[in-house]
């Protein structure tokens, strides 16, 4: 929505929606990382990765560039596909109570 949002040169609709995506990231996605498994590597790089989907998304609000959102729906995509290879039986679930809200985050993200 965004990137329709964008085209029309609706700018608070816009920054409404790119807005909620960093938020989802931030304070969603971000901070359900837990950095104590293992080693913590892969922590680390998805909270790498989030931040620069976050520092895209607020770039591409600035200037105004659909390709930038494009990217990070990319990505977002990408993780959500590496998910679902990791366990198929668990995304056929999503919709139990306890994956319901980062189904929710993802289908929002995947509107940006």
């Amino acid at each position: 929505l965004a990137i329709k949002h964008m085209k029309e040169r609706n700018i608070v609709e816009k920054g409404k929606k790119i807005t909620q995506a960093i938020l989802i990231i931030d304070n969603g996605l971000r901070t359900s990382l837990n950095h104590r498994v293992g080693d913590g590597e892969i922590a680390g790089n998805l909270d790498s990765l989030y931040s620069y989907m976050s520092r895209t998304l607020f770039s591409a609000n600035v200037a105004n560039k659909p390709e930038l959102l494009e990217e990070v729906h990319g990505l977002l995509s990408q993780i959500k596909e590496a998910w679902e290879a990791i366990d198929p039986d668990r995304s056929e679930n999503m919709a139990s109570a306890s994956n319901a809200q980062n189904f929710h985050a993802n289908a929002y993200l995947a509107k940006i």
